[in-house]
């Protein structure tokens, strides 16, 4: 319970922050260039400095927040119900089919999402759209591999022998047996993958294949810091801390959900 909750709690601020965003920030013109301001040092004016146009970097901070969340969450959201939904299916259907599609799966596993997102840049153009298509693109077979396993083993088991014996349809046993035996599986998978997916729009981000200019992004805020490190850290401690916080915080809750449903943590000992 304790990872669980220390896990939402940094969750929790990185969502607060991004919702904040739209109704406050630390400079209510946080898109305007000040470059008399440019390089400013944390202080009184700036809580966390401004960047090279004189951007507040406290204010571009949170609004990026809302960008990265938006696209991991729309990425892992798509990526998850595809993937679940594709090894189930194959779960169900088993033969050559179930074959076919879990090697599908490992093919687009292979494909890493940076050259996914290089690749879908050219048909659907640099921004948020092609980074939660490459990212989603990723996650789905991981979701399929899990989802085809956990279904596997609770077909496997004999109330649902007994219930494809009383005539229940694979929808019905699906619905009723299989989804609620995987459901833990899949919820850890989720705070799993959010985490790899904020590391990921970071990196899309990094390249300027996620986001794009004017709006913030983490990923753009870490390249754009990488030529003022010596005279200005600050520029790239601040996205740097909220993609660790959040990434931190997605890895620890998945632990602990996956601590808390493994039977053998509630057997006596």
């Amino acid at each position: 319970m304790r990872r669980i909750a220390v896990g939402t709690a940094l969750l929790t601020v990185t969502a607060a922050m991004a919702l904040l965003s739209f109704v406050w920030t630390p400079d209510p013109t946080p898109l305007r260039l000040d470059i008399p301001a440019r390089l400013t040092p944390p202080g009184a004016t700036a809580l966390l400095g401004t960047d090279q146009l004189g951007r507040d970097t406290a204010s571009m901070v949170m609004m990026g927040a809302a960008g990265s969340l938006s696209i991991a969450l729309a990425a892992v959201a798509l990526g998850g119900l595809a993937g679940s939904v594709t090894g189930l299916f194959a779960a169900l259907r088993g033969g050559a089919l179930a074959g076919l599609t879990m090697r599908i799966m490992d093919i687009l596993f292979a494909f890493p999402p940076v050259l996914s997102a290089l690749l879908l840049a050219f048909t659907l153009g640099a921004g948020p759209l092609g980074a939660v298509a490459a990212i989603a693109l990723f996650v789905t077979p991981v979701f399929a591999r899990v989802s085809y396993a956990g279904a596997g083993q609770v077909l496997r088991s004999d109330f649902v022998r007994a219930a494809r014996a009383l005539g229940a349809s694979d929808r019905r046993i699906a619905a009723s047996h299989v989804l609620p035996n995987i459901g833990g599986l899949l919820a850890v998978q989720l705070s799993l993958q959010f985490g790899l997916a904020i590391l990921t729009e970071a990196g899309l981000g990094y390249l300027g294949l996620g986001t794009q200019p004017p709006s913030p992004s983490w990923g753009r805020m870490l390249a754009d810091s990488q030529s003022y490190l010596g005279i200005a850290p600050w520029m790239a401690l601040a996205p740097g801390a909220a993609i660790a916080m959040t990434v931190l915080g997605a890895n620890i809750l998945g632990d602990g959900l996956a601590e808390r449903l493994d039977p053998r943590s509630k057997a006596p000992r």
